[in-house]
């Protein structure tokens, strides 16, 4: 009898009792190989209780069994026991008793490595979404809180129209420039009613601009000093965000100080 592997799994097993010497050759090289071919055909097309099955007997002196598991099914059983019959002819004949042993399907290993493929397109994709509905949703609360900015700006009459600085300093001309660093460029201004003021523009996106100038506006708020400059408003309704800060006179703010410490005076942002 021969031992089943689990499943999906097949075996073909033949034995052969030979007849005197002058018929070994005959029934290796005839009977035994159209037993096999018998028996391996039986199997493929008759489906069991127990999956596939086939017996072949020749003359009460030699059998042969094949048989398949039943999830492997009817085609999938004829390519392996097909596989495991060529085994017992070329290898284990004409010796008394042949076995082979296929211990599974060549498209068993096809269907994982499809699946296992799918599953991770599918985790990809769903990550790709997840970091895509994140982004979306920061967007979306960074312009919930730059509304309210703006309504605050608005009801403390804080808010500057874009246009109106941008004339104030020449369209942001070089020759306006006082100073850069990593947080933006600092251009000075004079308004409609000749007031004079510095004008920051904010070199991050919409989301990075809102907490640099939160920062920015605890800072400043929080720090009171005649040689300190003081936040007036801010532009968010532009291409960019504008704060605006007051300037203070050289000779107001260098008392004690050289030209290199009054620079930072007037820009009053950390860069």
């Amino acid at each position: 009898m021969q031992n089943l592997s689990p499943p999906p799994s097949t075996t073909s097993h033949a034995e052969a009792t030979p007849p005197p010497e002058r018929n070994s050759s005959m029934c290796r090289d005839a009977e035994c190989e159209v037993r096999v071919a018998n028996v391996t055909r039986n199997a493929a097309v008759s489906e069991g209780v127990s999956g596939f099955f086939g017996v072949a007997e020749v003359g009460g002196r030699a059998y042969a069994l094949a048989q398949c598991w039943e999830s492997v099914g009817r085609d999938g059983c004829w390519e392996c026991l097909g596989k495991a019959a060529a085994a017992v002819v070329g290898r284990c004949l004409p010796r008394r008793e042949g076995r082979a042993l296929n211990a599974g399907d060549s498209t068993l290993g096809v269907i994982m490595a499809i699946a296992l493929a799918s599953a991770a397109f599918a985790m990809l994709t769903l990550f790709a979404a997840y970091a895509v509905h994140l982004k979306r949703l920061k967007a979306k609360q960074a312009r919930r809180n730059l509304g309210k900015v703006s309504i605050s700006f608005n009801r403390l009459s804080m808010d500057f129209k874009y246009e109106t600085l941008e004339k104030a300093t020449d369209y942001f001309s070089l020759s306006k420039k006082l100073g850069q660093g990593g947080a933006g460029t600092v251009f000075i201004g004079s308004l409609p009613n000749n007031q004079t003021v510095a004008v920051k523009r904010l070199i991050f996106n919409t989301s990075q601009w809102v907490e640099e100038f939160f920062n920015e506006v605890n800072l400043i708020s929080g720090i009171q000093h005649k040689n300190l400059v003081k936040l007036l408003g801010c532009s968010i309704e532009g291409p960019e965000s504008l704060p605006v800060y007051t300037v203070l006179c050289l000779d107001e703010a260098t008392t004690g100080l050289d030209n290199a410490a009054a620079f930072f005076v007037v820009e009053a942002l950390p860069m």
